[in-house]
């Protein structure tokens, strides 16, 4: 069973939940002062531990802690150039709102 730790910190902007899974897999999510969405700037799984469902508990927990902040929109970019990054988070359900040259942003009401 995998461990996740948080590392939750509050700032004059608004707050920031770091998640750790088995020291393998990091998240970060933060919340901005004024905004009703929770924003994931960060999600990072070591090369030798993915395809393993460490993403996606990370994920998951992500949106239960964005519920428990009373929001009920998780916001994301993902760079056009990782279509398989970007293909697995449409399976999580997050749909895409806008694009650029370099960037797809995504978003999910929870």
């Amino acid at each position: 069973m995998s461990t996740i730790v948080e590392i939750d910190e509050r700032w004059t902007w608004g707050s920031s939940v770091m998640l750790i899974c088995d020291g393998y897999g990091v998240c970060q999510v933060q919340f901005k002062n004024g905004t009703d969405w929770g924003y994931v700037c960060g999600l990072m799984v070591h090369k030798s531990k993915r395809r393993q469902g460490i993403a996606t508990r990370l994920m998951k927990r992500v949106e239960e802690i964005v519920k428990d902040f009373g929001y009920d929109k998780i916001m994301l970019e993902v760079e056009t150039d990782r279509l398989f990054q970007y293909e697995w988070y449409v399976r999580l359900g997050y749909e895409r709102w806008e694009e650029d040259d370099e960037l797809y942003y995504m978003q999910k009401r929870i």
